[in-house]
């Protein structure tokens, strides 16, 4: 079943990615979630790279994922050829820890909100990104370097990234709900601190990924 579940994150047309640490044996690794609303994918590894999510998925041409931008996200996208949608919940509280320390990222905090406000209102794509490219050029004016590097993360290497949501419906705006899946993990780590083997950490991801999947059907709780 587990298998059976794989292949169908594989197909999903959209599907949520997210990681978090997970101890075996005392020796750090890493728990990775492939969700949708209809499958929950576990998987436990030594490695937090881009390798994981590329040999569990495949081919993703013209799929989509969202992810909170995390670096091997960037490498998925060149070797499967998916589409990423970028976390806006991320974005816009990366922002805000900006604006607390600069206050250059006050203004970049706020038209952000402002930005993802009028995209969830329904405004015309073309006029979203044309505000996102006036933050970009207002880059100028900063002067320190987490901020230039944001802006640039945002505005240029991520441009295409932003809203994708916006031409597809079925495509969410946030990667909350990898992170709600992700809890569950890290319940089970805070209290048992994770696995004491190898086996036990794949059977845990097992048990995770049945369980969730069962619980997300109609009529289960």
């Amino acid at each position: 079943y587990y298998k059976t579940l794989v292949e169908k994150i594989k197909n999903a047309a959209s599907k949520h990615i997210d990681e978090s640490g997970w101890r075996i044996n005392g020796i750090n690794n890493w728990i990775w979630l492939f969700i949708n609303k209809e499958v929950a994918l576990y998987i436990i590894e030594k490695q937090r790279s881009s390798k994981i999510p590329i040999e569990t998925l495949g081919n993703q041409k013209n799929k989509f994922v969202t992810t909170d931008r995390h670096s091997a996200y960037n490498v998925l996208v060149e070797e499967t050829g998916c589409l990423q949608q970028v976390c806006w919940t991320h974005l816009i509280r990366n922002s805000k820890d900006l604006a607390k320390h600069y206050g250059e990222a006050k203004y970049i905090h706020k038209r952000l909100k402002f930005i993802y406000r009028k995209a969830k209102e329904g405004e015309k794509k073309d006029k979203l990104l044309h505000w996102i490219d006036i933050i970009a050029v207002n880059r100028k004016r900063c002067h320190s370097n987490e901020v230039k590097k944001f802006v640039d993360s945002i505005c240029k290497n991520h441009r295409n990234d932003l809203f994708r949501f916006v031409d597809n419906p079925k495509v969410e705006s946030t990667n909350n709900l990898a992170e709600r899946g992700l809890r569950h993990a890290v319940v089970i780590r805070k209290i048992s601190g994770g696995s004491r083997s190898k086996n036990g950490a794949d059977t845990t991801a097992r048990l995770l990924s049945v369980m969730q999947t069962i619980k997300m059907r109609p009529g289960n709780v």
